[in-house]
């Protein structure tokens, strides 16, 4: 029987039983969607630590201007704060409509997502809001109901959500008129 680290007297607790191959490589699935969302946190909050004040107040400036660009389409800014780097969510927002140009639209795109999000979601902004994205995101991997874009594999809703912010940042004037308010 081997010891704790601590060197303490106490055994160590005997391992679980093995995972079936299923089990296993439902775990796999699972954290291979998380760990896409935890090496875009990990870069981000890198690159954050790494900018400079003159940085740091222009993205202040920008990022108000797209809050202010998200309120005149109606888009909720929880919905675009949900996105860790919105110059790279644009970027591939912009291939992803590019490949879906009949969702090139603030609302329509907008009415899908929080379709995507069910009864839980678009309660304002709340916890419950990113917990529903985060739900509707990785159950779209496990289904596999995924789109190719730029050689990025992404759920359905996290690529429309690239695609609304595309939209937003770009200010695409009459597209907005037909956004809905959340």
């Amino acid at each position: 029987m081997k010891q704790n680290p601590d060197n303490s007297n106490r055994p160590r607790p005997a391992p679980g039983p093995p995972l079936t191959r299923r089990q296993f490589l439902v775990l796999a699935t699972a954290l291979a969607a998380t760990g896409a969302g935890l090496a875009s946190a990990q870069a981000s909050a890198q690159a954050s630590a790494q900018a400079s004040a003159q940085a740091s107040a222009q993205a202040s400036a920008q990022a108000s201007a797209q809050a202010t660009a998200a309120l005149e389409s109606g888009v909720p800014v929880w919905l675009l704060d949900a996105v860790a780097d919105p110059g790279a969510g644009a970027s591939l927002g912009d291939a992803y409509l590019r490949d879906h140009p009949g969702e090139r639209d603030p609302g329509r795109l907008l009415t899908l997502i929080i379709a995507a999000l069910g009864p839980v979601g678009a309660a304002g902004g709340s916890g419950l809001d990113f917990l529903a994205l985060d739900w509707a995101v990785r159950g779209e991997y496990v289904s596999g109901d995924t789109v190719l874009v730029d050689a990025w594999i992404l759920s359905r809703t996290e690529a429309r959500l690239y695609g609304l912010i595309s939209l937003v940042q770009a200010r695409e004037g009459p597209e907005f008129a037909g956004a809905a308010s959340a």
